[in-house]
């Protein structure tokens, strides 16, 4: 209960810090502190990994777990990547092997579908039929073409983020990730049009029950690979859980997780670094 009066503390200080910074003319922008937690305090393992969120499963949380919602604010603006974002230069196009004609969509859609796929022919590159639940629209789709798959947290704001200062190798993978099963997600096309490299602060799915879980996954990604939010994101982060009555306790990260993915993300194994050497 100590920590939940904290953490809550914590966030009515993020709202008078930008009360503040915005009568002052001041900008700032949030990083993650990575604060580690007790388990005893926080959600059961399994609110805390639902099987959707990560490819293995959670099995029992042990050790310390990472405060999604402890940030850390910087004065004035995160640094401006010297280059201007442009997807095909930075971040390329899906990836396959030599080896499977299957590029990173046709993967996530055959994970994510909720019965078998077809494809559109026998060399079963690319995939044609599924269902797909959209959690944007809390609608199910059954033609691949009328899905699209969305970086959660878009490329672009990944790039102003902190990911212009990744390698080549790096980016490939960010653009490429299935570690887990929040990074990349099959939507419907018009609602992942609509969501563009919007933050939340610019965009939240139309399914009102799903508001918690997209800033919660949000969160999680933004961890993962250490990346900065600007003061309106993080705001309107802050505005969204108070509105919805979000819950605390599952904004929490298992910091054995936490390093797991981290590892993955620099998997030398993977055809983003096999591939470019």
């Amino acid at each position: 209960m100590l920590f939940l009066n904290r953490l809550w503390t914590a966030l009515i200080f993020l709202v008078s810090v930008t009360m503040f910074s915005i009568g002052a003319g001041a900008d700032y922008y949030v990083t993650f502190s990575e604060k580690k937690i007790s388990p005893n305090i926080a959600a059961s393992p399994e609110q805390l990994l639902p099987s959707e969120l990560f490819v293995r499963a959670a099995g029992h949380v042990a050790g310390d777990l990472i405060s999604l919602l402890d940030w850390l604010t910087h004065q004035g603006n995160a640094p401006t990547p010297s280059e201007r974002y442009a997807r095909k230069r930075h971040y390329g196009s899906w990836i396959s092997t030599a080896s499977d004609c299957k590029n990173t969509r046709a993967h996530v859609l055959i994970r994510d579908s909720q019965n078998s796929v077809s494809f559109t022919n026998a060399r079963e590159c690319t995939v044609d039929k599924g269902m797909w639940h959209d959690p944007y629209s809390d609608r199910d789709y059954a033609s691949a073409k009328d899905v699209q798959i969305d970086h959660f947290v878009p490329l672009k704001n990944s790039y102003e983020s902190g990911g212009a200062n990744w390698d080549q190798q790096k980016k490939c993978m960010y653009a490429n990730f299935t570690g887990n099963a929040i990074h990349l997600l099959p939507v419907e096309g018009s609602e992942n049009n609509a969501k563009g490299d919007k933050a939340p602060d610019g965009y939240m799915p139309p399914n009102k029950k799903f508001s918690c879980e997209y800033i919660q996954r949000w969160l999680i990604v933004k961890t993962i690979w250490q990346l900065s939010m600007t003061s309106s994101e993080a705001e309107a982060i802050v505005r969204l859980f108070q509105q919805n009555s979000c819950s605390q306790s599952v904004f929490t990260l298992p910091a054995a997780e936490l390093d797991r993915q981290r590892a993955l993300t620099t998997d030398s194994h993977h055809p983003c670094y096999t591939g470019m050497e």
